[in-house]
């Protein structure tokens, strides 16, 4: 990592600028899970459907008798690696991403008890890694890691997707940048407090880890373009549907579900345009624009007894996760187009998100703001031999707001994860000697 830092300072102000560059070259994940040519227990195994009489009878292509018969999709190590082996495509040369940053920062001591800094932070990934599936000409799937820059120049010899797509196939790429303003007030007489506020935008092709994207369905099977199949199938998906039928309300009309969208219209112009690059660009799923947090105490000597009570809490509110309308896109699979299909890199259920408006269309969703309070008694037992009681009230008003907003702009209720903490009190006792 390189910085280069320019100081002002006097004895009120210090102004700061920092530049940096961090590498990471293959990440445990995506060396583990995705380059590795042998098994290590969990990237490779194989999935079975159940065939009853009936489905044993007329899908004898995937169905070997009745039981847990029908292999739907097998995953296996190496794949890739056979493919350069036999010529296939070309040698892959995974080059490091890197982030670089920019700090620009102004530190101001407003007076001895009082302290300001306000931080402008910008940074940006290069050399993005994409972890996809893509397809053989022969009509099997296999696992493809490369940096998206080199897209065009590996996958063009198989011929399988349009050059021109591949020509037009953006880089992924990803972007934050942020304005932080701190005010603090310093330690005396026992007290501080301390507040930040923090407006943040982080845009990107795809989301998931901030320093790795090696859980993106961005790019994949770019051989699969939009088709009028895709756009019925999204227009059926509006609906709420019950064995394939819309399911119907008391009055006579088909239910659907929250905020639907015309797919006809918001699709239609993408007609020919790879699946997984539609409306990919944009505010990331896990972007709070404001966080503002405030923390304080005050300590209260007794006496000259070694006893001393201190009082704290904290508050924090954030606002909403911006979201985005989605739906699902089923991207075929062998079928006889192919003969012989057998796919070793393949995924259940093969389909990919289709999104149907740019991320950020939707207005954040559900603002969470959060109380905590603090309380300690410390007392001497003897000599350097101290204690401690404390008390923690966590989230006193015990707000269950929801956290995590679907694709329909719901929030899940059956998982603890999905909620805010309910309010919590806990009581501990430690010593220090």
């Amino acid at each position: 990592m390189r910085h280069i830092k320019l100081t002002h300072c006097s004895c009120e102000s210090r102004l700061s600028l920092s530049l940096g560059r961090a590498y990471q070259h293959l990440p445990q994940d995506l060396s583990n899970n995705h380059l590795l040519e042998g098994w290590n227990g969990t990237n490779a195994f194989d999935r079975f459907i159940y065939c009853d009489d009936l489905a044993a009878f007329f899908l004898r292509h995937v169905c070997r008798g009745v039981g847990y018969t029908g292999l739907i999709g097998k995953l296996r190590p190496g794949t890739m690696w056979r493919q350069i082996d036999a010529g296939v495509i070309p040698q892959v040369d995974i080059d490091p991403y890197f982030k670089d940053e920019i700090d620009l920062s102004l530190r101001w001591a407003l007076n001895p008890r009082w302290y300001f800094q306000a931080s402008a932070i910008y940074w940006t990934f290069q050399n993005s890694i994409g972890t996809t599936e893509q397809r053989l000409p022969d009509g099997n799937y296999f696992r493809f890691t490369e940096n998206y820059k080199d897209y065009e120049k590996v996958l063009g010899p198989l011929g399988v997707v349009d050059p021109e797509v591949l020509a037009n196939f953006d880089e992924g790429k990803r972007t934050y940048r942020s304005l932080q303003l701190q005010l603090n007030r310093n330690f005396r007489n026992n007290w501080a407090l301390f507040n930040n506020l923090t407006y943040a935008d982080a845009r990107g092709h795809f989301w998931g880890g901030l320093f790795n994207n090696t859980n993106s369905d961005y790019g994949r099977n770019l051989d699969v373009v939009l088709t009028q199949g895709h756009i019925d199938g999204c227009a059926a998906d509006q609906l709420v549907l019950q064995g394939g039928q819309p399911v119907i309300d008391a009055n006579g009309n088909q239910i659907v579900k929250p905020y639907p969208l015309d797919c006809q219209a918001v699709l239609e112009p993408f007609l020919g345009q790879p699946v997984s690059t539609i409306y990919r660009y944009g505010t990331a799923h896990e972007n709070n624009e404001y966080v503002w947090n405030s923390f304080g105490w005050k300590t209260w000597n007794l006496g000259n007894t070694g006893h001393s009570l201190t009082l704290g809490g904290s508050f924090s509110w954030r606002s909403g996760k911006p979201w985005q309308r989605q739906s699902g896109a089923f991207l075929g699979g062998c079928d006889s187009t192919f003969e012989g299909c057998d796919p070793e890199q393949a995924i259940v259920g093969r389909g990919t998100a289709l999104y149907l408006e740019p991320r950020g269309a939707r207005d954040p969703f559900n603002p969470i703001w959060n109380l905590n309070l603090t309380g300690i008694w410390s007392f001497r037992i003897r000599g350097d031999f101290i204690g401690n009681l404390r008390v923690d009230a966590t989230n006193v008003t015990n707000n269950q707001d929801g956290q995590r907003v679907n694709a329909q702009g719901e929030f899940g209720s059956s998982r603890y994860i999905d909620w805010q903490r309910p309010r919590r009190f806990s009581l501990s006792a430690t010593f220090n000697f």
